[in-house]
């Protein structure tokens, strides 16, 4: 199932590490709710992945070679992809950094965890945003975010707080980041994960070098569900399982 050119570049800047906010900067489908209190609904969306990476994937760098696409087969840790450039195989070990994404819910965040963050279409980006959408999760290694990261994609940092529909952040600086969510605001939980959670039917993007087989021994990796399917990009305000609530 071929990928679009949007999820495809998406999908490589996520392998890149945790720092500004990725996968907060691309499509999912999003199903509304009829509850205020933001639980998700929707079961899929895209591969995308955009400004930067997500909360606790912190192994910045890109990798020299990527395959992403959906998953045909899965033996032990030899996994068999189709994507835009064709078939792909993809070795995963031990020591690679797996990722699952999901669907994901205001109600499930909590003081500690790791948020990106990206503001609603043409508002600007800072400090204090309202959110379009929010990715959240634990760090693989404590630390959440850069120093100096730039707030032009939105915010990253640790939650020190959750009050109603405001979401108060410490950022990699120590400085502080608000955070306001809505209705249509869309949720995706990161959580850490090895090659078990890599199943036939999921969309997976994997980051290392190719060796003399051509086979990919991947260093990091992600993995959601398919999107009717299919890898494909999708609406642009959400992330991989994305999700908007009322």
């Amino acid at each position: 199932m071929p990928t679009t050119t949007s999820a495809r570049r998406c999908a490589v800047a996520t392998l890149a590490g945790f720092a500004a906010l990725s996968l907060a900067a691309c499509g999912s489908s999003s199903t509304p709710s009829s509850s205020s209190t933001s639980k998700a609904t929707s079961s899929s969306a895209t591969s995308s992945a955009a400004a930067s990476p997500a909360p606790g994937n912190d192994h910045p760098g890109k990798p020299k070679d990527r395959v992403m696409g959906l998953v045909d087969s899965v033996s032990g840790g030899t996994i068999k992809v189709t994507g835009q450039d064709g078939p792909a195989t993809v070795d995963i070990t031990p020591s690679t950094h797996v990722a699952q994404f999901g669907p994901g819910q205001l109600s499930d965040i909590a003081t500690g965890q790791c948020i990106a963050a990206r503001p609603i279409k043409d508002s600007a980006a800072g400090p204090a945003l309202t959110a379009a959408a929010v990715m959240y999760g634990q760090s693989d290694s404590g630390e959440c975010g850069r120093k100096g990261a730039p707030h032009e994609h939105g915010v990253v940092g640790t939650v020190a707080s959750v009050n109603g529909s405001t979401i108060v952040l410490t950022t990699a600086d120590n400085g502080q980041a608000t955070v306001t969510v809505t209705p249509d605001t869309r949720y995706t939980k990161r959580a850490k994960a090895d090659a078990s959670a890599i199943t036939a039917g999921e969309c997976l993007a994997a980051g290392g070098a190719k060796d003399g087989n051509g086979v990919l021994q991947a260093t990091m990796a992600m993995v959601r569900p398919a999107d009717n399917g299919g890898c494909g990009g999708g609406h642009p305000a959400g992330h991989p399982a994305g999700h908007r609530h009322n």
